[in-house]
């Protein structure tokens, strides 16, 4: 756990993380038509799409198994 302004941070807490992609006009139309189905906005469903894919992936070894937070004094 670290301070900074007076405000506690703990280092092994996972945060998200943005970015941008750019896909066709089609891709962008077919997502947003599952996203309004399912109830949900397409990002969500995105981002939802892409942690699949990922674990898919480290499941199928294609990816390492992720490793652990560092602890405090670990090099």
């Amino acid at each position: 756990m670290i301070e900074v302004d007076n405000v506690a941070i703990d280092k092994n807490r996972h945060v998200s993380k943005r970015f941008s992609v750019t896909v066709p006009d089609y891709v962008f139309e077919d997502l947003e038509a599952i996203a309004r189905i399912q109830g949900r906005p397409t990002a969500t469903l995105v981002a939802f799409l892409v942690e699949a894919f990922v674990r898919d992936a480290r499941e199928k070894g294609e990816l390492p198994s992720a490793k652990p937070p560092k602890q405090d004094g670990a090099a």
